[in-house]
């Protein structure tokens, strides 16, 4: 009887062993072949800047950067509170997707808790949108914290000056010309 169980004993570690070096190669295999990291541009590694060439439409949320909300900022309050700039002319929509480009927009890691004060969104073709969401620039902070769907980004500052320059050349929006008229021509 010791015999029966001290070789089913055996069988089972010899069994055991041998699954976790079969499990061991298997998620061995199952690794990304490129894995993703802050030093490489978000944008254009998971094929965003492609997607947004092709964009159909283009709407633009921006806020008074002298605004002090009296509540926490969130999506819906931004699109409230802030001016709406929209287009379909496909050579605005480049312009816009050439500057989100040149803008070094790189995977993030910050706490999920952001008040975003400036928002693209882009329609795609098919019917899908991308959706870019950018904090206030702050004078201590060396990048912008953002969110493309729903992924922490962070972007160059000077991507919300460019947005600006851009919402210039739409249609004038009352309660945000005084920081985006500056721009117009």
């Amino acid at each position: 009887m010791r015999t029966i169980i001290s070789l089913a004993l055996a069988c089972a570690c010899a069994i055991s062993q041998a699954a976790f070096a079969q499990a061991t190669t298997e998620l061995a295999s199952t690794e990304p072949v490129i894995k993703a990291n802050a030093n490489h541009d978000y944008w254009a590694l998971d094929g965003l800047s492609t997607r947004m060439h092709k964009a159909t439409a283009a709407t633009l949320y921006l806020t008074d950067p002298a605004l002090l909300p009296l509540r926490t900022m969130d999506e819906d309050r931004l699109k409230q509170a802030g001016c709406e700039y929209t287009t379909e002319d496909a050579g605005l929509i480049a312009k816009l997707a050439e500057a989100v480009d040149g803008a070094g927009l790189r995977h993030a890691t910050f706490a999920p808790q952001f008040e975003p004060r400036e928002a693209v969104y882009l329609t795609l073709s098919g019917g899908g949108q991308i959706r870019l969401l950018l904090e206030k620039p702050y004078p201590e902070q060396a990048a912008l914290l953002g969110r493309v769907d729903d992924q922490p980004v962070t972007v160059n500052k000077g991507l919300v000056e460019a947005l600006y320059q851009w919402a210039a050349n739409l249609r004038r929006v009352g309660k945000c010309e005084h920081f985006v008229g500056k721009y117009r021509g």
